[in-house]
């Protein structure tokens, strides 16, 4: 999902290659990220590579990596890229069932928690630390064939400074919070559910991918994990933090098909494992009309 919203994971430097399975209830930075507007230090590899360079899944054209695009990345081997394309043909049949049941004509409201555990101390230019927690809310009016006529994204920190919000109307998004990093053209917002699935397609010669069948909350959800090594460990921006790996952990109702949680982990080089950030699906829902205060951005 594309808009001019900046998220904090790209502000308080994590690495990027596990962004792609979360979109579907946030929304990614175009032309400019808060690293930039707060001049936070990139992150860096031991090798002196960026881990950017690992293209989001809407950049890369085609689902079949090569060496050079992913250097610092271990590949798998061909019984585990047999598992992942099993796993990704499961997935897509899970997604399906959220993208026929919540994006049809008319209003959708999902509403998300976004916790960060690990923010290498970064401080806003006044000194306060950055939010590690925030309320996200999304609400788009669909047309018949799932594309966004309007929509508007809350992201509440509980600050106002950091607080951001961005209005999709007639084609453009304006960043109301950071006015840099509204949209300067015109383009098609289309939501759905199964970015997990475009994210494993486009990185599954590099990723290790698991499912299984668990209880969350009381209920049945399949738990799709994708692991990531580095070929040279990474340090994030000027700390003393290395890392070996990345892993997200994907939590889909099997009931809905509706991504519950997400949850980012940190692997160290001692094989230790940290939850560095996670994203809490708390309401989603298909509604007649959004509160007036939601309508009045479009006035």
């Amino acid at each position: 999902m594309k808009s001019r919203h900046v998220p904090f994971l790209l502000a308080i430097g994590l690495p990027l290659v596990l962004v792609g399975g979360i979109l579907y209830q946030r929304v990614s930075a175009q032309g400019i990220t808060l690293r930039e507007v707060l001049k936070l230090d990139q992150v860096s590899t031991t090798a002196n590579l960026d881990t950017g360079q690992q293209e989001t899944s809407d950049q890369v054209e085609s689902s079949t990596t090569q060496p050079e695009q992913f250097p610092n990345s271990v590949f798998v081997g061909l019984d585990q890229k047999k598992t992942n394309e099993d796993i990704i043909a499961f997935a897509k049949e899970i997604t399906t069932k959220a993208n026929q049941s919540y994006l049809t004509p008319g209003w959708l409201h999902i509403q998300s928690q976004i916790e960060f555990f690990f923010t290498m101390s970064a401080t806003l230019p006044d000194g306060s630390p950055i939010p590690t927690k925030s309320i996200n809310d999304l609400w788009v009016l669909l047309d018949s064939d799932g594309y966004a006529l309007k929509a508007v994204v809350v992201d509440d920190t509980g600050n106002p400074v950091t607080s951001q919000t961005t209005v999709f109307q007639d084609g453009q998004w304006t960043n109301l919070s950071i006015p840099e990093a509204s949209s300067q053209e015109k383009e098609a917002y289309r939501p759905t559910f199964d970015d997990f699935v475009s994210f494993a397609e486009t990185y599954k010669e590099i990723l290790d991918l698991e499912q299984a069948e668990m209880e969350l909350n009381g209920k049945k959800v399949i738990l799709f994990t994708a692991r990531e090594m580095f070929k040279e460990p990474i340090t994030l921006g000027k700390s003393s933090t290395i890392l070996s790996g990345m892993m997200g952990k994907y939590y889909f109702s099997l009931d809905t098909g509706l991504l519950v949680k997400v949850e980012e982990f940190h692997i160290y080089p001692s094989g230790e494992t940290m939850l560095a950030s996670r994203i809490t699906l708390l309401n989603v829902e298909k509604i007649d009309v959004p509160p007036a205060d939601i309508l009045a951005y479009f006035r």
